[in-house]
């Protein structure tokens, strides 16, 4: 189904996690869980990777119905790091 109205309209991420830790919010520990999050949502979840509680696995943005898959943050800090070297 690839249109507008796949997403709710707030959702602008899409984001594929593995959890590190039980989190009654997400799951249990070991779970691979999908969320499609809002703009507040989203900084929330990049907050629990930083702190180990979860590993996010591909995450993607929403424009126009698509997703356009992005680099998870982990891998864009280790291709900046390789660029420098």
């Amino acid at each position: 189904m690839l249109c507008e109205k796949r997403f709710h309209p707030d959702t602008h991420y899409m984001m594929e996690m593995e959890l590190l830790e039980n989190d009654n919010r997400l799951g249990e520990k070991g779970n691979y869980i999908r969320k499609f999050l809002s703009e507040p949502e989203y900084l929330p979840i990049l907050q629990k990777q930083e702190k180990h509680l979860i590993k996010i696995k591909r995450q993607a943005i929403v424009q126009k119905g698509n997703l356009r898959y992005i680099p998870p943050p982990d891998r864009t800090n280790r291709r900046r790091e390789r660029d420098l070297l």
